[in-house]
């Protein structure tokens, strides 16, 4: 089933956005102080990882909306963890870069191969 741009871009943003309003939501209902606010922004923008991907496949699900999802979640996260740079430091170019090469990089090498060698 071929998704629209528009639903595609909305599960996007909400992927990012509603996880940021969240956050923001906990931190001012709970009065969190900086260190334990930081501590959920950072172990919530934890991108869901090759798992989910596995378990799409296996369970017949859209693989490529769940590599697309990882993707903008994976991207949420560098933005995510921006946000908690603003109450500790936190080197971001750092984390863009390790993320860059950990998810990114492999899964543009698996899309060119399967453009270059299809079945």
């Amino acid at each position: 089933m071929p998704y629209e741009k528009e639903e595609l871009l909305n599960a996007a943003v909400c992927c990012v956005d509603a996880l940021e309003a969240e956050l923001i939501a906990t931190k001012k209902m709970l009065k969190l102080s900086a260190p334990i606010a930081t501590g959920l922004i950072l172990v919530s923008c934890c991108p869901g990882g090759q798992a989910s991907n596995v378990v799409t496949y296996i369970s017949k699900g859209n693989v490529a909306l769940s590599v697309f999802m990882m993707t903008c979640s994976t991207i949420g996260a560098i933005i995510t963890k921006l946000l908690a740079g603003q109450l500790v430091p936190v080197d971001a170019a750092g984390l863009a870069l390790s993320t860059f090469q950990v998810v990114l990089v492999p899964m543009i090498i698996g899309v060119l191969a399967n453009e270059l060698f299809p079945k």
